[in-house]
């Protein structure tokens, strides 16, 4: 929510979801395998559509 009271959207008109913790533990691991799947499993358009993991293993071929 704003500060004003009013509740965010996103560029396309959604609301973001929202996830509720139990415990800061519980917030850091999540965030820790949401950080590892963007950054090793999901497609990047600056890498022709390839994960990083995939270019990686490319690029250690080449």
């Amino acid at each position: 929510m704003a500060d004003s009271g009013t509740i965010l959207v996103d560029e396309v008109g959604r609301r973001p979801s929202i996830e509720l913790f139990s415990s800061l533990p519980e917030a850091k691991l999540l965030a820790e395998q949401q950080r590892i799947e963007y950054n090793l499993y999901r497609p990047h358009s600056a890498l022709q559509g390839r994960t990083p993991l995939e270019f990686l293993q490319e690029w250690n071929v080449a």
